[in-house]
């Protein structure tokens, strides 16, 4: 009875995975369970959405495009009514700090009117970025590559005229200036925070509304569905001021020197506070890190060490509103709480957002829910997994991001949406060449699979104009067996989805259906006949309807599009079509008889020519051929699509040319000396004293290295010694 969760093609079996299963966060553990909505066939759902500070990046699309791929299998394969709301946080510390910072760069850099008055604040900056303490190992790495980069930019300031007039626009200047910029906005901030005023207050809101705007745009290049209802915490003040109070009446917060906290003691004597991560609790440097860089150093407020902020007071240079406590903002957890009943309901059936925000985002707004409502608040917590970078978590601390805009430029939505179908949604996924290269390699093909199946259909009703359309047409073993497999991955497709939505595997199964079609009609053309269109175009339409699901086809295609053109052939061009067609098997006759030519000469001639044809003149004019065995395939395109794949082909080609200009430039470097210029995080030397090779023995505290250590750096030194070698021959 397949009913219950909307099945998409109609066939009274039963197959095992019946209901739909999803992993239950909450309670459960990590526990499969059955799918059950609050009210029957409707879903209210959040996701946690961007902090609009900077640009997006491909750790955020990793979520985005996850959730929007499960909320399209929700809605568009099982037929539920999913009411999807997502907020823009457009109040937060990170806010507040970057916007700063970019106003204070701006009007720092008009008012410094030499090199050397400019070096002194520069002084004064890696100073101060220098002293500030950094216990991730991740972030500590990340800084010092900003600092070395900023000492070295102030390097080449200090041979430079003093009494030069520091001038922006000038390509060198330009190039320094950007160099130091991460360093010196942070000495900025901390001595003129206190100088913003009332009146400078739009800059607080200016920088959000920039990003929002970049994000969106960014969120309908990946065709990721736009949200029910959008939120802005600064349009949901008032509501956030009385769900806090409701809170303190219910007596799980308290008010302390205007600020408003979240008692975890009081509330965990009636509630159980620890529900996604208990075994998290105890994290303080998460806790404290959530409430924000500006209010880090307000812990003496507290009842408790992980009580967390509901609302806080605002300091000089920071944006405020009114409340009863006095003039502040809102924490951050508390937004989501308040935003999340934007759909009308005090319960959720699905909260989503990446597995980072678990512990302790997700689990505070847990607990302030109940302790609001006085109930149960949410049923499921959909987490989507990291997206790494050479291992480490992509993040905008880390500098090590990949914008989702410059993705882009090497890659089309529908394989950067491939590569994150291809993998479980909750995995950590690593973001590089070869995960890429597997998602590009899928989208090849799927075009190659719907380009088949229209030269399939234009021989089977070219054929069909010759034949008594009257006539029956009865199924051969090849259709029958073909059917079968067929009609057993659409079960398997069926049970993958059920199965927390595992598009993984479903794809592998479309990846089947495309290669039994392949072997099929393969076959025909072995034997010289035609293949049976019919049961083909099933496949076809069942193939672009999953992958329509999945978001790889945008509203405006249809199956004839899904190769990313925009061309329509319309009936009226019906005798133009025939032409081509024919002007297509005149260059087939040409190949073919050029192949039989036994003087190289003039073969290679014919063949070359026909080659061109091809590949370069009628793929200008909307033309793609594809030879095979005894046919040519053709397919209509849009020139524009051929002269952006030719400026994808010429960026990748860019790319591996830079590339091959860095390994260059690291095989001239002789490994006898290749440690001697590495610096530590504070810019000195990383080692004092060498052997004989070149390999260090000391570190810069005069302490003799480890085994480990010198095994490591033996390895590093080996590696470089073979390429430094094959260069000199």
């Amino acid at each position: 009875m397949y009913e219950d969760v909307g099945m998409m093609y109609e066939r009274n079996r039963i197959i095992k995975s019946r209901w739909l299963r999803v992993i239950a966060k909450i309670f459960y553990g990590d526990m499969r369970e059955e799918f059950n909505e609050i009210k029957k066939n409707e879903i209210m759902w959040y996701s946690c959405g961007p902090t609009v500070y900077d640009s997006a990046h491909m750790g955020h699309a990793r979520s985005y495009i996850t959730f929007d791929i499960i909320r399209r299998i929700l809605t568009d394969y099982f037929n539920y009514n999913v009411t999807y709301i997502m907020n823009i946080t457009d109040i937060d510390d990170k806010i507040i700090t970057r916007a700063r910072q970019e106003n204070f760069f701006v009007e720092y850099l008009s008012k410094t009117k030499n090199i050397e008055q400019f070096l002194n604040s520069l002084s004064l900056s890696l100073e101060h970025y220098k002293s500030k303490k950094i216990t991730d190992i991740n972030l500590e790495n990340a800084r010092s590559k900003l600092y070395n980069s900023a000492t070295l930019a102030f390097d080449q300031f200090d041979k430079m005229d003093k009494n030069t007039i520091l001038d922006p626009s000038n390509v060198l200047h330009h190039e320094l200036i950007l160099k130091t910029k991460s360093v010196v906005v942070e000495w900025l901030d901390k001595e003129l925070s206190h100088s913003i005023t009332s009146d400078q207050n739009s800059i607080f809101f200016d920088l959000p509304r920039k990003y929002e705007q970049e994000f969106l745009q960014d969120m309908h290049s990946l065709n990721v569905k736009d949200a029910d209802i959008l939120t802005r915490v600064s349009e949901f003040i008032s509501e956030i001021v009385d769900f806090i109070q409701h809170i303190i009446d219910n007596g799980y917060g308290y008010a302390s020197n205007e600020s408003v906290y979240f008692d975890t003691v009081k509330f965990s004597q009636n509630f159980k506070y620890g529900k996604l991560r208990p075994e998290a609790l105890n994290r303080i440097n998460d806790i404290l890190e959530s409430e924000g860089s500006l209010s880090q150093q307000n812990t003496n407020e507290k009842k408790a060490q992980v009580d967390f902020a509901l609302w806080k007071r605002s300091n000089p240079g920071e944006p405020s509103w009114d409340s009863p406590w006095g003039k502040g903002r809102p924490g951050w957890h508390i937004e989501c709480s308040v935003m999340a009943a934007a759909g009308g309901s005090k319960k959720l059936d699905i909260h989503a957002g990446g597995i980072d925000l678990a512990f302790p985002h997700h689990e505070n707004e847990i607990a302030q829910s109940e302790a609001c409502y006085l109930d149960g608040w949410v049923n499921y917590f959909l987490h989507s997994g990291h997206l790494t970078i050479e291992g480490c978590k992509m993040s905008k601390s880390l500098k090590n991001f990949i914008s989702i805009s410059d993705a882009l430029k090497t890659h089309s939505f529908q394989e950067i949406r491939i590569l994150f179908l291809l993998h479980s949604w909750m995995d950590t996924l690593d973001y590089g060449e070869s995960t890429m290269m597997e998602a590009t390699g899928y989208w090849k093909i799927l075009q190659n699979f719907f380009d088949n199946v229209l030269d399939c259909k234009r021989k089977w009703i070219g054929n069909q104009k010759e034949l008594n359309p009257n006539k029956a047409v009865k199924w051969g073993k090849e259709e029958t067996k073909l059917n079968l497999e067929f009609t057993s991955s659409l079960d398997k497709i069926h049970a993958n989805l059920l199965d927390n939505f595992d598009t993984k595997n479903a794809m592998f199964q479309l990846k089947f259906i495309i290669c039994r079609f392949n072997c099929y009609e393969a076959y025909y053309e072995k034997i010289g006949k035609l293949s049976f269109y019919p049961l083909v175009q099933k496949m076809a339409q069942y193939v672009y309807k999953i992958i329509n699901i999945f978001g790889l086809i945008r509203d405006d295609d249809d199956l004839s599009l899904v190769q990313n053109n925009n061309v329509k052939i319309t009936e009226e061009s019906t005798n133009l079509k025939d032409a081509i067609y024919a002007f297509c098997n005149f260059r087939k006759f040409v190949r073919e008889h050029a192949i039989k030519v036994s003087e190289p000469t003039i073969k290679n001639t014919f063949l070359s020519e026909c080659d061109l044809l091809r590949d370069s003149v009628l793929p200008k004019y909307g033309l793609k051929l594809s030879d095979k065995l005894n046919e040519t395939c053709v397919r209509f395109i849009d020139p524009e699509h051929v002269k952006e794949t030719v400026k994808l082909i010429s960026i990748s080609t860019e790319q591996k040319r830079n590339l091959e200009k860095e390994r260059a430039l690291k095989r001239q470097i002789d490994p006898s000396v290749m440690f001697i210029n590495e610096k530590d995080s504070s810019g000195k030397p990383k080692y004092i004293q060498f052997n004989e090779l070149g390999i260090p023995t000391f570190d810069s505290n005069n302490e003799p290295l480890s085994k480990s250590q010198l095994k490591k750096l033996g390895k590093i030194y080996e590696a470089q010694k073979k390429k430094f070698n094959s260069k000199i021959k």
